[in-house]
């Protein structure tokens, strides 16, 4: 407040002027009440934004962040700080009465997103597939959507998975507090539909390729016409060597 009062000073004394010229419109003589008000703010003690006054004596030193009150200031001396300790002990503000305060440690589910320093608290988050609970001050397993249900809401470490049931078009085929329901998906015109999607199962589709296809047939004609021909030829042949075979047995015959 003095700090203040020593800033706008001059704006103050303005509206001071004003006041006298109204009263004196009015046959008021206020002077030594506005005398005493400019010797009040003349000789007030103003302090530094890092120091205080105390008792309107004198002006004492705050501690900084990272130091802690060690002994209160007195009119025999200033505010003794002392330093916190790193991972131990912090301090935040610019204070002149509050000590280092311990470090907080991480709970059950939680894990340190940020570790503790001199000036700085530990930051603590939920695991994953934990939210924090407000109510319950701690951290809760997430809600885990059902098959046919997604998360249109996924779970953080800050608020609670909201499943929905799938609508068409749509499905999950897992349990997840994360996951959306997912696109069912489209069968390509090289295939055929097998099973149409629910919203527990995507589209089942059977496809095949028309030139691997036609390439199948080809060869098993091309194998089947060369099978045929050497069967062909197999034949002719053992037929030449049978007639050959019945003709030196009918010669042996005659002699």
């Amino acid at each position: 407040m003095l700090y203040y009062i020593h800033v706008h000073k001059n704006i103050i004394l303005d509206c001071l002027k004003t006041c006298l010229t109204s009263l004196m419109a009015v046959k008021i003589q206020p002077i030594l009440l506005v005398f005493g008000m400019v010797f009040a703010l003349s000789e007030a003690l103003i302090c530094q934004q890092d120091t205080y006054n105390f008792n309107g004596s004198h002006c004492c030193s705050k501690c900084k962040p990272g130091f802690g009150l060690a002994s209160n200031c007195s009119d025999d001396h200033d505010t003794v700080c002392e330093s916190c300790i790193e991972g131990q002990t912090f301090s935040s503000n610019e204070a002149h009465s509050s000590v280092c305060k311990p470090c907080t440690v991480c709970k059950t589910h939680f894990h340190t997103l940020t570790s503790c320093n001199k000036t700085h608290d530990t930051v603590c988050e939920c695991d994953a597939y934990f939210y924090f609970n407000d109510t319950e001050n701690q951290c809760q397993l997430c809600t885990l959507c059902n098959v046919g249900y997604g998360a249109v809401v996924p779970c953080t470490s800050r608020q609670n998975s909201v499943c929905i049931v799938c609508q068409n078009g749509t499905y999950s085929d897992v349990k997840s507090a994360t996951s959306a329901c997912r696109k069912c998906s489209e069968c390509k015109k090289t295939q055929i539909v097998l099973k149409h999607c629910t919203h527990t199962e995507d589209t089942l589709c059977i496809g095949f390729d028309i030139i691997p296809l036609y390439c199948a047939i080809l060869g098993a004609v091309v194998v089947g016409l060369l099978g045929y021909v050497l069967f062909k030829n197999y034949t002719r042949i053992k037929a030449k060597e049978r007639h050959k075979d019945n003709q030196l047995t009918r010669r042996k015959n005659k002699i």
